[in-house]
């Protein structure tokens, strides 16, 4: 089925999915709506992406047309009702409905040193 792929560093690709093996449990996922009803495609448009992404020690969000905060990398495909089927919007569109969020990070491990104090909270700790 198409599906755009809006990466970590903004590049989208075209990609083939395969709805059961995308949706197989293992993942846990989340769509907004691409348009926010006003799909100019027609049909609707959601993007995917990974329910957990905002607790990523690499965290990179995007604004996407209405929606401020996506965590990336998320997959754009159609819906009609309630079924989802191949996207049908153009990746010139798509590109100018992204834009990266600025983290204040210039790299990934500038990015990950400020979830330190997480994973050391998570640490197990012996009991006295």
């Amino acid at each position: 089925m198409r599906a755009l792929l809006i990466g970590k560093d903004g590049n989208i690709d075209e990609i083939d999915v395969d709805l059961k093996i995308m949706f197989n449990r293992e993942r846990e996922w989340d769509c907004v709506d691409l348009f926010r009803g006003q799909d100019p495609c027609g049909t609707g448009h959601d993007v995917w992406v990974d329910d957990w992404g905002l607790c990523d020690p690499h965290l990179v969000t995007a604004r996407i047309g209405a929606n401020p905060r996506v965590p990336l990398p998320g997959i754009v495909l159609g819906f009609d009702g309630e079924r989802t089927v191949a996207a049908t919007i153009d990746i010139e569109t798509v590109r100018s409905l992204v834009s990266l969020n600025d983290h204040g990070a210039s790299n990934a491990s500038e990015i990950e040193s400020r979830w330190d104090w997480v994973y050391e909270g998570l640490r197990t700790r012996p009991v006295d």
